[in-house]
Formats: C-alpha cells, sequence, structure tokens
C-alpha cells in the first residue's frame, strides 16, 4: 500500500498503536457505533490557549493573566458539555502561566499552534533518509527556545509515544533553524509537567522507517490493547488465543 498522508507524530503514532485500525479508516471500514463525546475537549481548549496568546501582552502582570484567560475561556468554550473540567484546565493553565511569567526571560511565544512542513526533497538532502511524503506537525508553543506540549487528558507517566512527539518536534523545529534547549508536557489535567527524556535524530528516523515498513510491506495485525475498548472496528478483530493482559 502507497503512504498519501503526509508524516507526522500523529500518523507515526496512530500506525504504531494498531496497524489495522489505520488501514481500516484509510479505506473507509463499516464503523460499529460507539461512545462519541459531544465534543473534544482537548481541539476546543487548544483554541482557547491560541485566542489568550494572540490578546495578551508582551509582559502582562499576573491579574492580566487571569482576566484574558478567563475571557477567552468565555468565548471560546461555549458548549456545557464537561465544563467543570474544564474550569479545572483553566485553572491549572493560569497557574502555570503566573509561574511562567516569574521565571522565563521572553514571555510571550514565537509559535502557537503553529504548522511546519518540511519538504521530502529536504529530508532526504539534509537526513539522508527517502520518504513517500513531506514531514508535517502542529507546534502547540515554542518560545525562549523552549518546546510545550498541551495535554488535556490523563499524562501518568512518560510513553514512547509521546518520546516520539518531542523528538519529531524538536527535529522540525531545528530544520526550521528554531534551537531547542529545553522541552516540557504540560498537563493542564493534573497541573503537572513531565520533562521529555532525551532522543536523537537517528532513532526519530528508525521509528518512521518502522512505520513506512508496515504500510508499504501491508503488515496490517491488530494490536490488542486497553484502546480496542473504544475502537469501531473490533469486529474485524480475533481475539480468542490472545489474553488482555500480555497482549500480542
Amino acid at each position: 500500500m502507497e503512504l498519501t498522508q503526509k508524516i507526522s507524530p500523529s500518523l507515526v503514532n496512530y500506525v504504531r498503536q494498531c496497524p489495522l485500525r489505520w488501514k481500516l479508516d484509510k479505506i473507509g471500514a463499516p464503523q460499529i457505533p460507539i461512545y462519541v463525546k459531544e465534543a473534544d475537549l482537548g481541539f476546543v481548549f487548544h483554541n482557547i490557549i491560541k485566542l489568550y496568546f494572540q490578546n495578551i501582552h508582551e509582559r502582562p502582570t499576573s491579574k492580566q493573566i487571569r482576566s484574558v484567560a478567563e475571557k477567552m475561556f468565555e468565548v471560546g468554550y461555549t458548549l456545557d458539555t464537561m465544563k467543570i473540567k474544564a474550569k479545572r484546565l483553566l485553572e491549572n493553565f493560569i497557574q502555570f502561566e503566573t509561574n511562567r511569567l516569574k521565571t522565563w526571560r521572553v514571555y510571550k511565544p514565537e509559535m502557537v499552534e503553529e504548522k511546519i512542513e518540511i519538504g521530502k526533497d529536504k529530508i532526504k538532502s539534509v537526513l539522508n533518509i527517502d520518504v513517500p511524503e513531506n514531514f508535517v506537525t502542529i507546534i502547540d508553543f515554542y518560545g525562549d527556545k523552549t518546546w510545550l506540549d498541551w495535554k488535556t487528558g490523563a499524562m501518568p507517566y512518560m510513553t514512547e509515544g509521546l518520546q516520539f512527539q518531542y523528538g519529531f518536534s524538536k527535529l522540525m523545529l531545528e530544520l526550521s533553524e528554531h534551537m531547542v534547549e529545553k522541552a516540557y508536557f504540560v498537563s493542564l489535567s493534573s497541573g503537572t509537567q513531565i520533562e521529555p527524556p532525551r532522543t536523537t535524530t537517528g532513532w526519530v528516523l528508525q521509528i518512521i522507517k518502522v512505520v513506512l515498513n508496515i504500510v508499504q510491506n501491508e503488515r496490517f495485525r491488530p494490536h490488542r490493547t486497553h484502546l480496542c475498548n473504544y475502537c469501531p472496528y473490533t469486529l474485524f478483530c480475533d481475539f480468542s488465543n490472545t489474553c488482555l493482559f500480555w497482549g500480542v
């Protein structure tokens, strides 16, 4: 099968989580009904953060941070669905930004929810790897030589998927001539932050090669995980001889 999607952290992690689900999504296979949230809280809150940085001063006060954040919350979050959780995210965002104001040399970021795309020809010339599509990613936040990624869901520990997201994003920033000295995943749900482990360009490219091999050689085996409980394609899978706790 030919890969026709641009190569991004979400694509790579999706294929690695379950090659079969990715394939079924791509060909438009029939789905079984599953529970769908009325609104994607993460998507909505990322838009609120973008509105916030568009309206905040270069060097605001703590009161201005709270005032602008709360105003953008009211503008950007109009649904009542999950509003209690959304308000907790807002309070943790305000606390994080208030602390950041006191410790960062430059407050306003250079990038917020900004797409970076690198052509496959440049990838070949700089990284010496042939890829069928361009590299692309969305940078949640970059400023003061620091990369941040906001997480609205549970983030109890560092996963390889998160590590790849950071490594890929760092590579994309460096290819765009932006130095990354520090990096954090910020959990707005718990109010904590996690510093990802160091990654190398070689490791990132090796993960990409694995995914390309899966797609090009059509190795679309299902992977048994807890995410199967939320998958609309479970009727296509046969796990009768496997154990949920041991996987495949």
